[in-house]
């Protein structure tokens, strides 16, 4: 992580994280500060994080960019995946963009069916929050599926491979590890990097009037 000490750091939570301390979440591997933390909220249709409500208020009192992500099931409605997510979260101004994380292959549709409905899911959160969504995939799958007609998004792009000398330009958020230490957190925990700097992340955050 030294050779991106230029960076801000975060990470990502969800219920398979456990009870979290929070008191003691602070730096990632005892060095690097936490800058900002995305949350699961939701998962298809109508699941549930079930860690997701304690954990958004305990990174508000932290005082950290907090955001929340649905993980997409594609055999599943989008509308009513975009609803359960706006049921379970209320943003307030100053928090991170909604992000839809895709990571499986659709079964018994097309890959051009799976995106209209990764659209439909994008265009009805937009609508509700007024901020533009950021997108969640592994390297890979983006490239071989989504580059084309998701490009113009705020990308977060999962690639585990930290030797990379330098992100791609697209890689806007950089999941780079699975397998990060966090005080407060017991196992590993998902490392991100995001390609700015504090004041370039919170100009993507909802605007505080």
């Amino acid at each position: 992580m030294r050779r991106h000490d230029d960076k801000i750091y975060g990470i990502d939570i969800s219920q398979y994280q456990g009870n979290i301390s929070w008191d003691e979440v602070m730096t990632i591997n005892d060095e690097f500060p936490i800058d900002f933390i995305y949350i699961r909220a939701s998962m298809g249709e109508s699941a549930k994080d079930s860690k997701f409500s304690k954990n958004w208020n305990a990174a508000k009192k932290k005082n950290k960019l907090r955001g929340a992500y649905h993980y997409f099931r594609p055999n599943e409605n989008s509308v009513k995946q975009a609803k359960n997510f706006i049921r379970m979260v209320d943003l307030e101004p100053g928090d991170l963009p909604p992000v839809l994380d895709i990571e499986e292959m659709p079964r018994n549709q097309s890959m051009d069916s799976l995106k209209m409905g990764l659209k439909r899911w994008l265009i009805h959160v937009e609508k509700h929050y007024k901020v533009k969504p950021v997108l969640y995939s592994g390297d890979k799958y983006f490239a071989d599926f989504l580059e084309k007609e998701f490009g113009e998004y705020t990308l977060w792009i999962a690639n585990y491979n930290f030797w990379v000398e330098k992100p791609k330009k697209h890689w806007n958020i950089w999941q780079f590890s699975e397998k990060g230490t966090v005080k407060g957190i017991k196992g590993p925990v998902d490392l991100n990097m995001f390609s700015g700097d504090i004041e370039d992340l919170e100009e993507l955050c909802l605007p505080i009037n």
